[in-house]
């Protein structure tokens, strides 16, 4: 499956994944280096740095705009040159495809120079 060409949708509990069916699936395999699950909290999360907050704002915007298109919303901490994205599915309570999907929304976003 191409988390490229999938669309977030709504999911009960039955869909929550275990950070090892994340891994199995392959679904963490299609992301680039830097994203990190933390099976404590059931989350997926990256920090991307950048040159100054104009480029942090410029991503940002991107984000929500993608938030908003797929209705998956991140927890998104912003710094001066720095933007932590942080995903959990609320409806299951921990991580789901959306979490996936998103994250590799945001990675096709990236020029390449940019990425880890």
């Amino acid at each position: 499956m191409n988390l490229l060409t999938e669309h977030c949708r709504h999911h009960t509990p039955e869909n929550k994944l275990t950070p090892e069916e994340a891994m199995k699936l392959g679904y963490i395999d299609q992301l680039d280096k830097g994203w990190e699950i933390n099976p404590t909290h059931n989350t997926l999360s990256r920090l991307f740095s950048f040159s100054g907050f104009d480029e942090v704002m410029l991503f940002a915007n991107y984000v929500a705009w993608l938030s908003m298109q797929q209705d998956h919303h991140p927890r998104i901490t912003l710094e001066y040159k720095t933007c932590n994205i942080e995903y959990h599915t609320h409806s299951v309570s921990g991580l789901s495809i959306n979490d996936f999907i998103c994250a590799a929304h945001i990675d096709n976003y990236l020029p390449s120079s940019r990425k880890a």
